[in-house]
């Protein structure tokens, strides 16, 4: 199971009879997918939050793509509206 699989894994009740999936869909707590899926992300799940929606997991990193000093900014996007998403 790969670190993302494993991740959404804890967002849910292990001893849950329904799908983790099916609850994190339920809860609103999917705020993110692929298009794309370059890593065989279950349902092409890249970002999730906690139910109290205070912690957000997000696979694709958007940290390491924020500057062209990294020789990539496709990221500074999503970090921005992260950003004012909180600010607002």
């Amino acid at each position: 199971m790969n670190s993302e699989n494993r991740a959404i894994n804890r967002l849910c009740n292990v001893n849950s009879k329904v799908s983790c999936h099916y609850l994190i869909k339920k809860n609103g707590q999917i705020i993110l997918r692929y298009a794309d899926n370059p890593n065989g992300s279950k349902n092409k799940i890249a970002g999730v939050v906690s139910e109290n929606r205070r912690i957000i997991g997000l696979m694709p990193h958007p940290e390491r793509a924020c500057s062209n000093d990294l020789a990539n900014d496709d990221g500074r996007d999503i970090l921005q509206g992260l950003v004012q998403g909180v600010l607002v």
